[in-house]
């Protein structure tokens, strides 16, 4: 009895030229590349955000250094009063709770002006002030700094004249 074959020319192993192993080994290899690009990209992008991170850190620790600089302003004005006799007084390491982050407020008197509107010129001054927050973040050495503008409204000084 005989076999009966579709292809009779490949039943036999001295026909075969191992093509399907060839291309196995192709896609394997493809397959493999793709994965490790993969991986690079995906190494980068942890990077990236994790740099991203740091840096918002940093600007987060800036913005409260300006905070504490109109909290601490609304209720004692030393800090304004200093910058205002000095020219330029630093308050230093104001967040509190994270070893990593430090920040930094300077304030810096720039000029007197005019009160704004509703106020009588007589009675007011305003003072301006430039307000600049720096923060650090220690390991990573990510930095940001945001710097703002502030009026402060006084009462006028009387005058050696009008006394």
């Amino acid at each position: 009895m005989q076999r009966s074959s579709r292809h009779p020319k490949f039943s036999h192993p001295e026909h075969q030229r191992g093509a399907v192993l060839m291309f196995s080994l192709v896609i394997l290899l493809v397959m493999t590349l793709v994965g490790v690009m993969a991986m690079s990209s995906s190494t980068l992008e942890e990077r990236m955000a994790s740099n991203h991170w740091l840096t918002n850190k940093a600007f987060q620790a800036a913005e409260s250094a300006i905070d504490v600089v109109f909290i601490n302003s609304a209720t004692n004005p030393a800090d304004l009063s200093a910058a205002l006799a000095s020219g330029v007084t630093s308050i230093a390491d104001t967040l509190t709770g994270d070893s990593d982050v430090s920040s930094t407020a300077t304030i810096e008197y720039v000029v007197q002006g005019t009160p704004p509107l509703g106020y009588d010129l007589e009675k007011f001054v305003g003072l301006h002030f430039r307000i600049e927050g720096e923060g650090k973040v220690g390991t990573a050495g990510s930095e940001a700094a945001e710097t703002t503008n502030v009026q402060s409204i006084n009462r006028a000084m009387a005058s050696p004249e009008n006394s």
